[in-house]
């Protein structure tokens, strides 16, 4: 019957066989053993003397030096700053051209003979004298009612208001606000032409 190879012992080795980590592991263990046996033949000793002189006690005591290493890692502190907040000052802007503004003073300017005050208000906010850049079918429009050339021109030859120059682009200055109020009379016609302005 064949020995199981697990309870054979392993043969000792020699010396020179060992490596080097076995070599130092040996000498470890037999220094441990060899002061084992020393410690056990003192402790005898000691043990027969006190058996002998009892009146003698001897103490010995040894206290191994204990040396704590503590190691911390580094400390990295990284500190962040916010930018500090600047006062951003609002956009300047430009002040608002007002248009200017006419007092309605009853029906002198705008009402009963003439079209109503939400008309003017409307058209120029009852200004006198305004002209209006290219709103008047490519024309300029003129004075508080806003009329174009060709209306302004076609009402005072149809009802012969010789007094009154006909053609604004080249004699508005001329044009003064009773000129004004008296076309538009003619043209509201006591509101057959109200379909002559939008805002009516």
């Amino acid at each position: 019957m064949k020995q199981d190879p697990a309870t054979v012992p392993d043969a000792p080795l020699r010396w020179e066989e060992l490596t080097p980590k076995r070599r130092t592991d040996e000498v470890r263990i037999r220094t441990a053993i060899s002061l084992g046996l020393l410690t056990g033949a003192v402790l005898t000793g000691c043990a027969q003397a006190e058996a002998t002189s009892p009146t003698t006690t001897t103490t010995s005591s040894t206290t191994m030096p204990t040396t704590t290493t503590t190691s911390s890692p580094p400390t990295s502190t990284t500190t962040t700053t916010s930018p500090r907040p600047v006062a951003v000052a609002p956009p300047a802007t430009s002040p608002r051209a007002e248009r200017p503004t006419a007092t309605i003073t009853g029906s002198s300017s705008c009402g009963n003979n003439l079209p109503p005050c939400s008309v003017c208000m409307r058209e120029s906010r009852c200004t006198y004298g305004i002209v209006s850049n290219g709103g008047c079918s490519g024309w300029n429009c003129y004075g508080k009612w806003q009329f174009d050339p060709t209306t302004w021109r076609g009402v005072v030859q149809r009802h012969g208001l010789t007094d009154i120059p006909d053609w604004p682009p080249t004699s508005w200055a001329q044009v003064t606000p009773a000129m004004e109020d008296r076309v538009a009379a003619a043209l509201w016609a006591g509101g057959a032409g109200c379909g002559h302005w939008n805002a009516c």
